[in-house]
């Protein structure tokens, strides 16, 4: 990612300063979404594929690309939590080139904690108002047409909005963006705008591809949807990003509750 898109993301100030900046930077992030790393972790040894396992494509996107890259096969059969591995990787690596203070000042934690609530509301408003929420009702129905053994639980459920708030903000928002930002601005020459607008719609669409929505309102919702955290990610960071898609998504859990219990 280069100067200009990091800019936007994050900052290389010291810790001290307003809530914004703190919560952009990678110790703050680390803290706030280690323990939704570890729940994500632990809930793939506690549910077994047979009870009704909901994977995150995103996860296991990333555990093919290092099986592809480096001939490891069969990461998850085998414990390797590759993906939980690398992200807290990338933001330690980035606290220490950045050459941060080992400390967070104020509540940055329980701030972002609030902060992410905040953010997911018009995620939650536009399900609603998109035909009363399609993109939630198509995965409900499709819970509730599940055979009983392979039904899934409340942890199931919670699992699946703790890992896809996580690892699809990771890949889709972190990644993604960041590359095509380089691609473009930093390769091709083209103008700083150009090239963040076209990392946000490339972005979006390959968000709205991947959840393989069955009408148009789906595909607005997702879309839009996709818009709404790569602006959180482009203006608030990672962390607050991931957070805001990880709180809607329980928001979706409580909503199919009655179907997925």
């Amino acid at each position: 990612m280069n100067q200009s898109t990091e800019t936007l993301a994050g900052d290389g100030h010291p810790a001290e300063g307003p809530y914004w900046a703190r919560s952009r930077r990678p110790l703050a992030i680390l803290i706030f979404l280690l323990p939704f790393v570890l729940f994500y972790e632990l809930s793939l040894l506690l549910i077994p594929m047979s009870s009704g396992r909901l994977d995150i494509v995103a996860y296991q996107g990333i555990e093919r690309i290092f099986g592809t890259l480096f001939g490891v096969v069969g990461l998850a059969d085998a414990g390797m939590a590759i993906p939980a591995i690398l992200l807290v990787v990338c933001l330690l690596a980035w606290h220490v080139m950045a050459r941060h203070p080992w400390r967070l000042d104020g509540p940055t934690v329980p701030l972002m904690w609030l902060e992410s609530s905040l953010v997911a509301v018009p995620v939650v408003v536009l399900g609603f108002v998109i035909s009363l929420t399609p993109a939630m009702n198509t995965v409900g129905e499709e819970i509730a047409g599940m055979a009983p053994e392979a039904h899934p639980g409340i942890l199931s459920l919670l699992s699946m909005a703790v890992g896809a708030g996580l690892y699809e903000e990771l890949i889709f928002r972190w990644v993604l963006i960041a590359m095509v930002h380089t691609l473009l601005a930093d390769l091709l020459k083209f103008s700083n705008r150009t090239a963040i607008v076209s990392a946000v719609l490339l972005s979006s669409f390959l968000f709205t591809y991947a959840h393989h929505p069955g009408d148009l309102g789906a595909v607005a919702f997702y879309f839009l949807a996709g818009l709404w955290f790569s602006a959180l990610y482009l203006i608030r960071g990672f962390g607050i990003a991931a957070g805001g898609h990880i709180a809607y998504d329980l928001v979706w859990v409580t909503w199919n509750l009655p179907q997925g219990g």
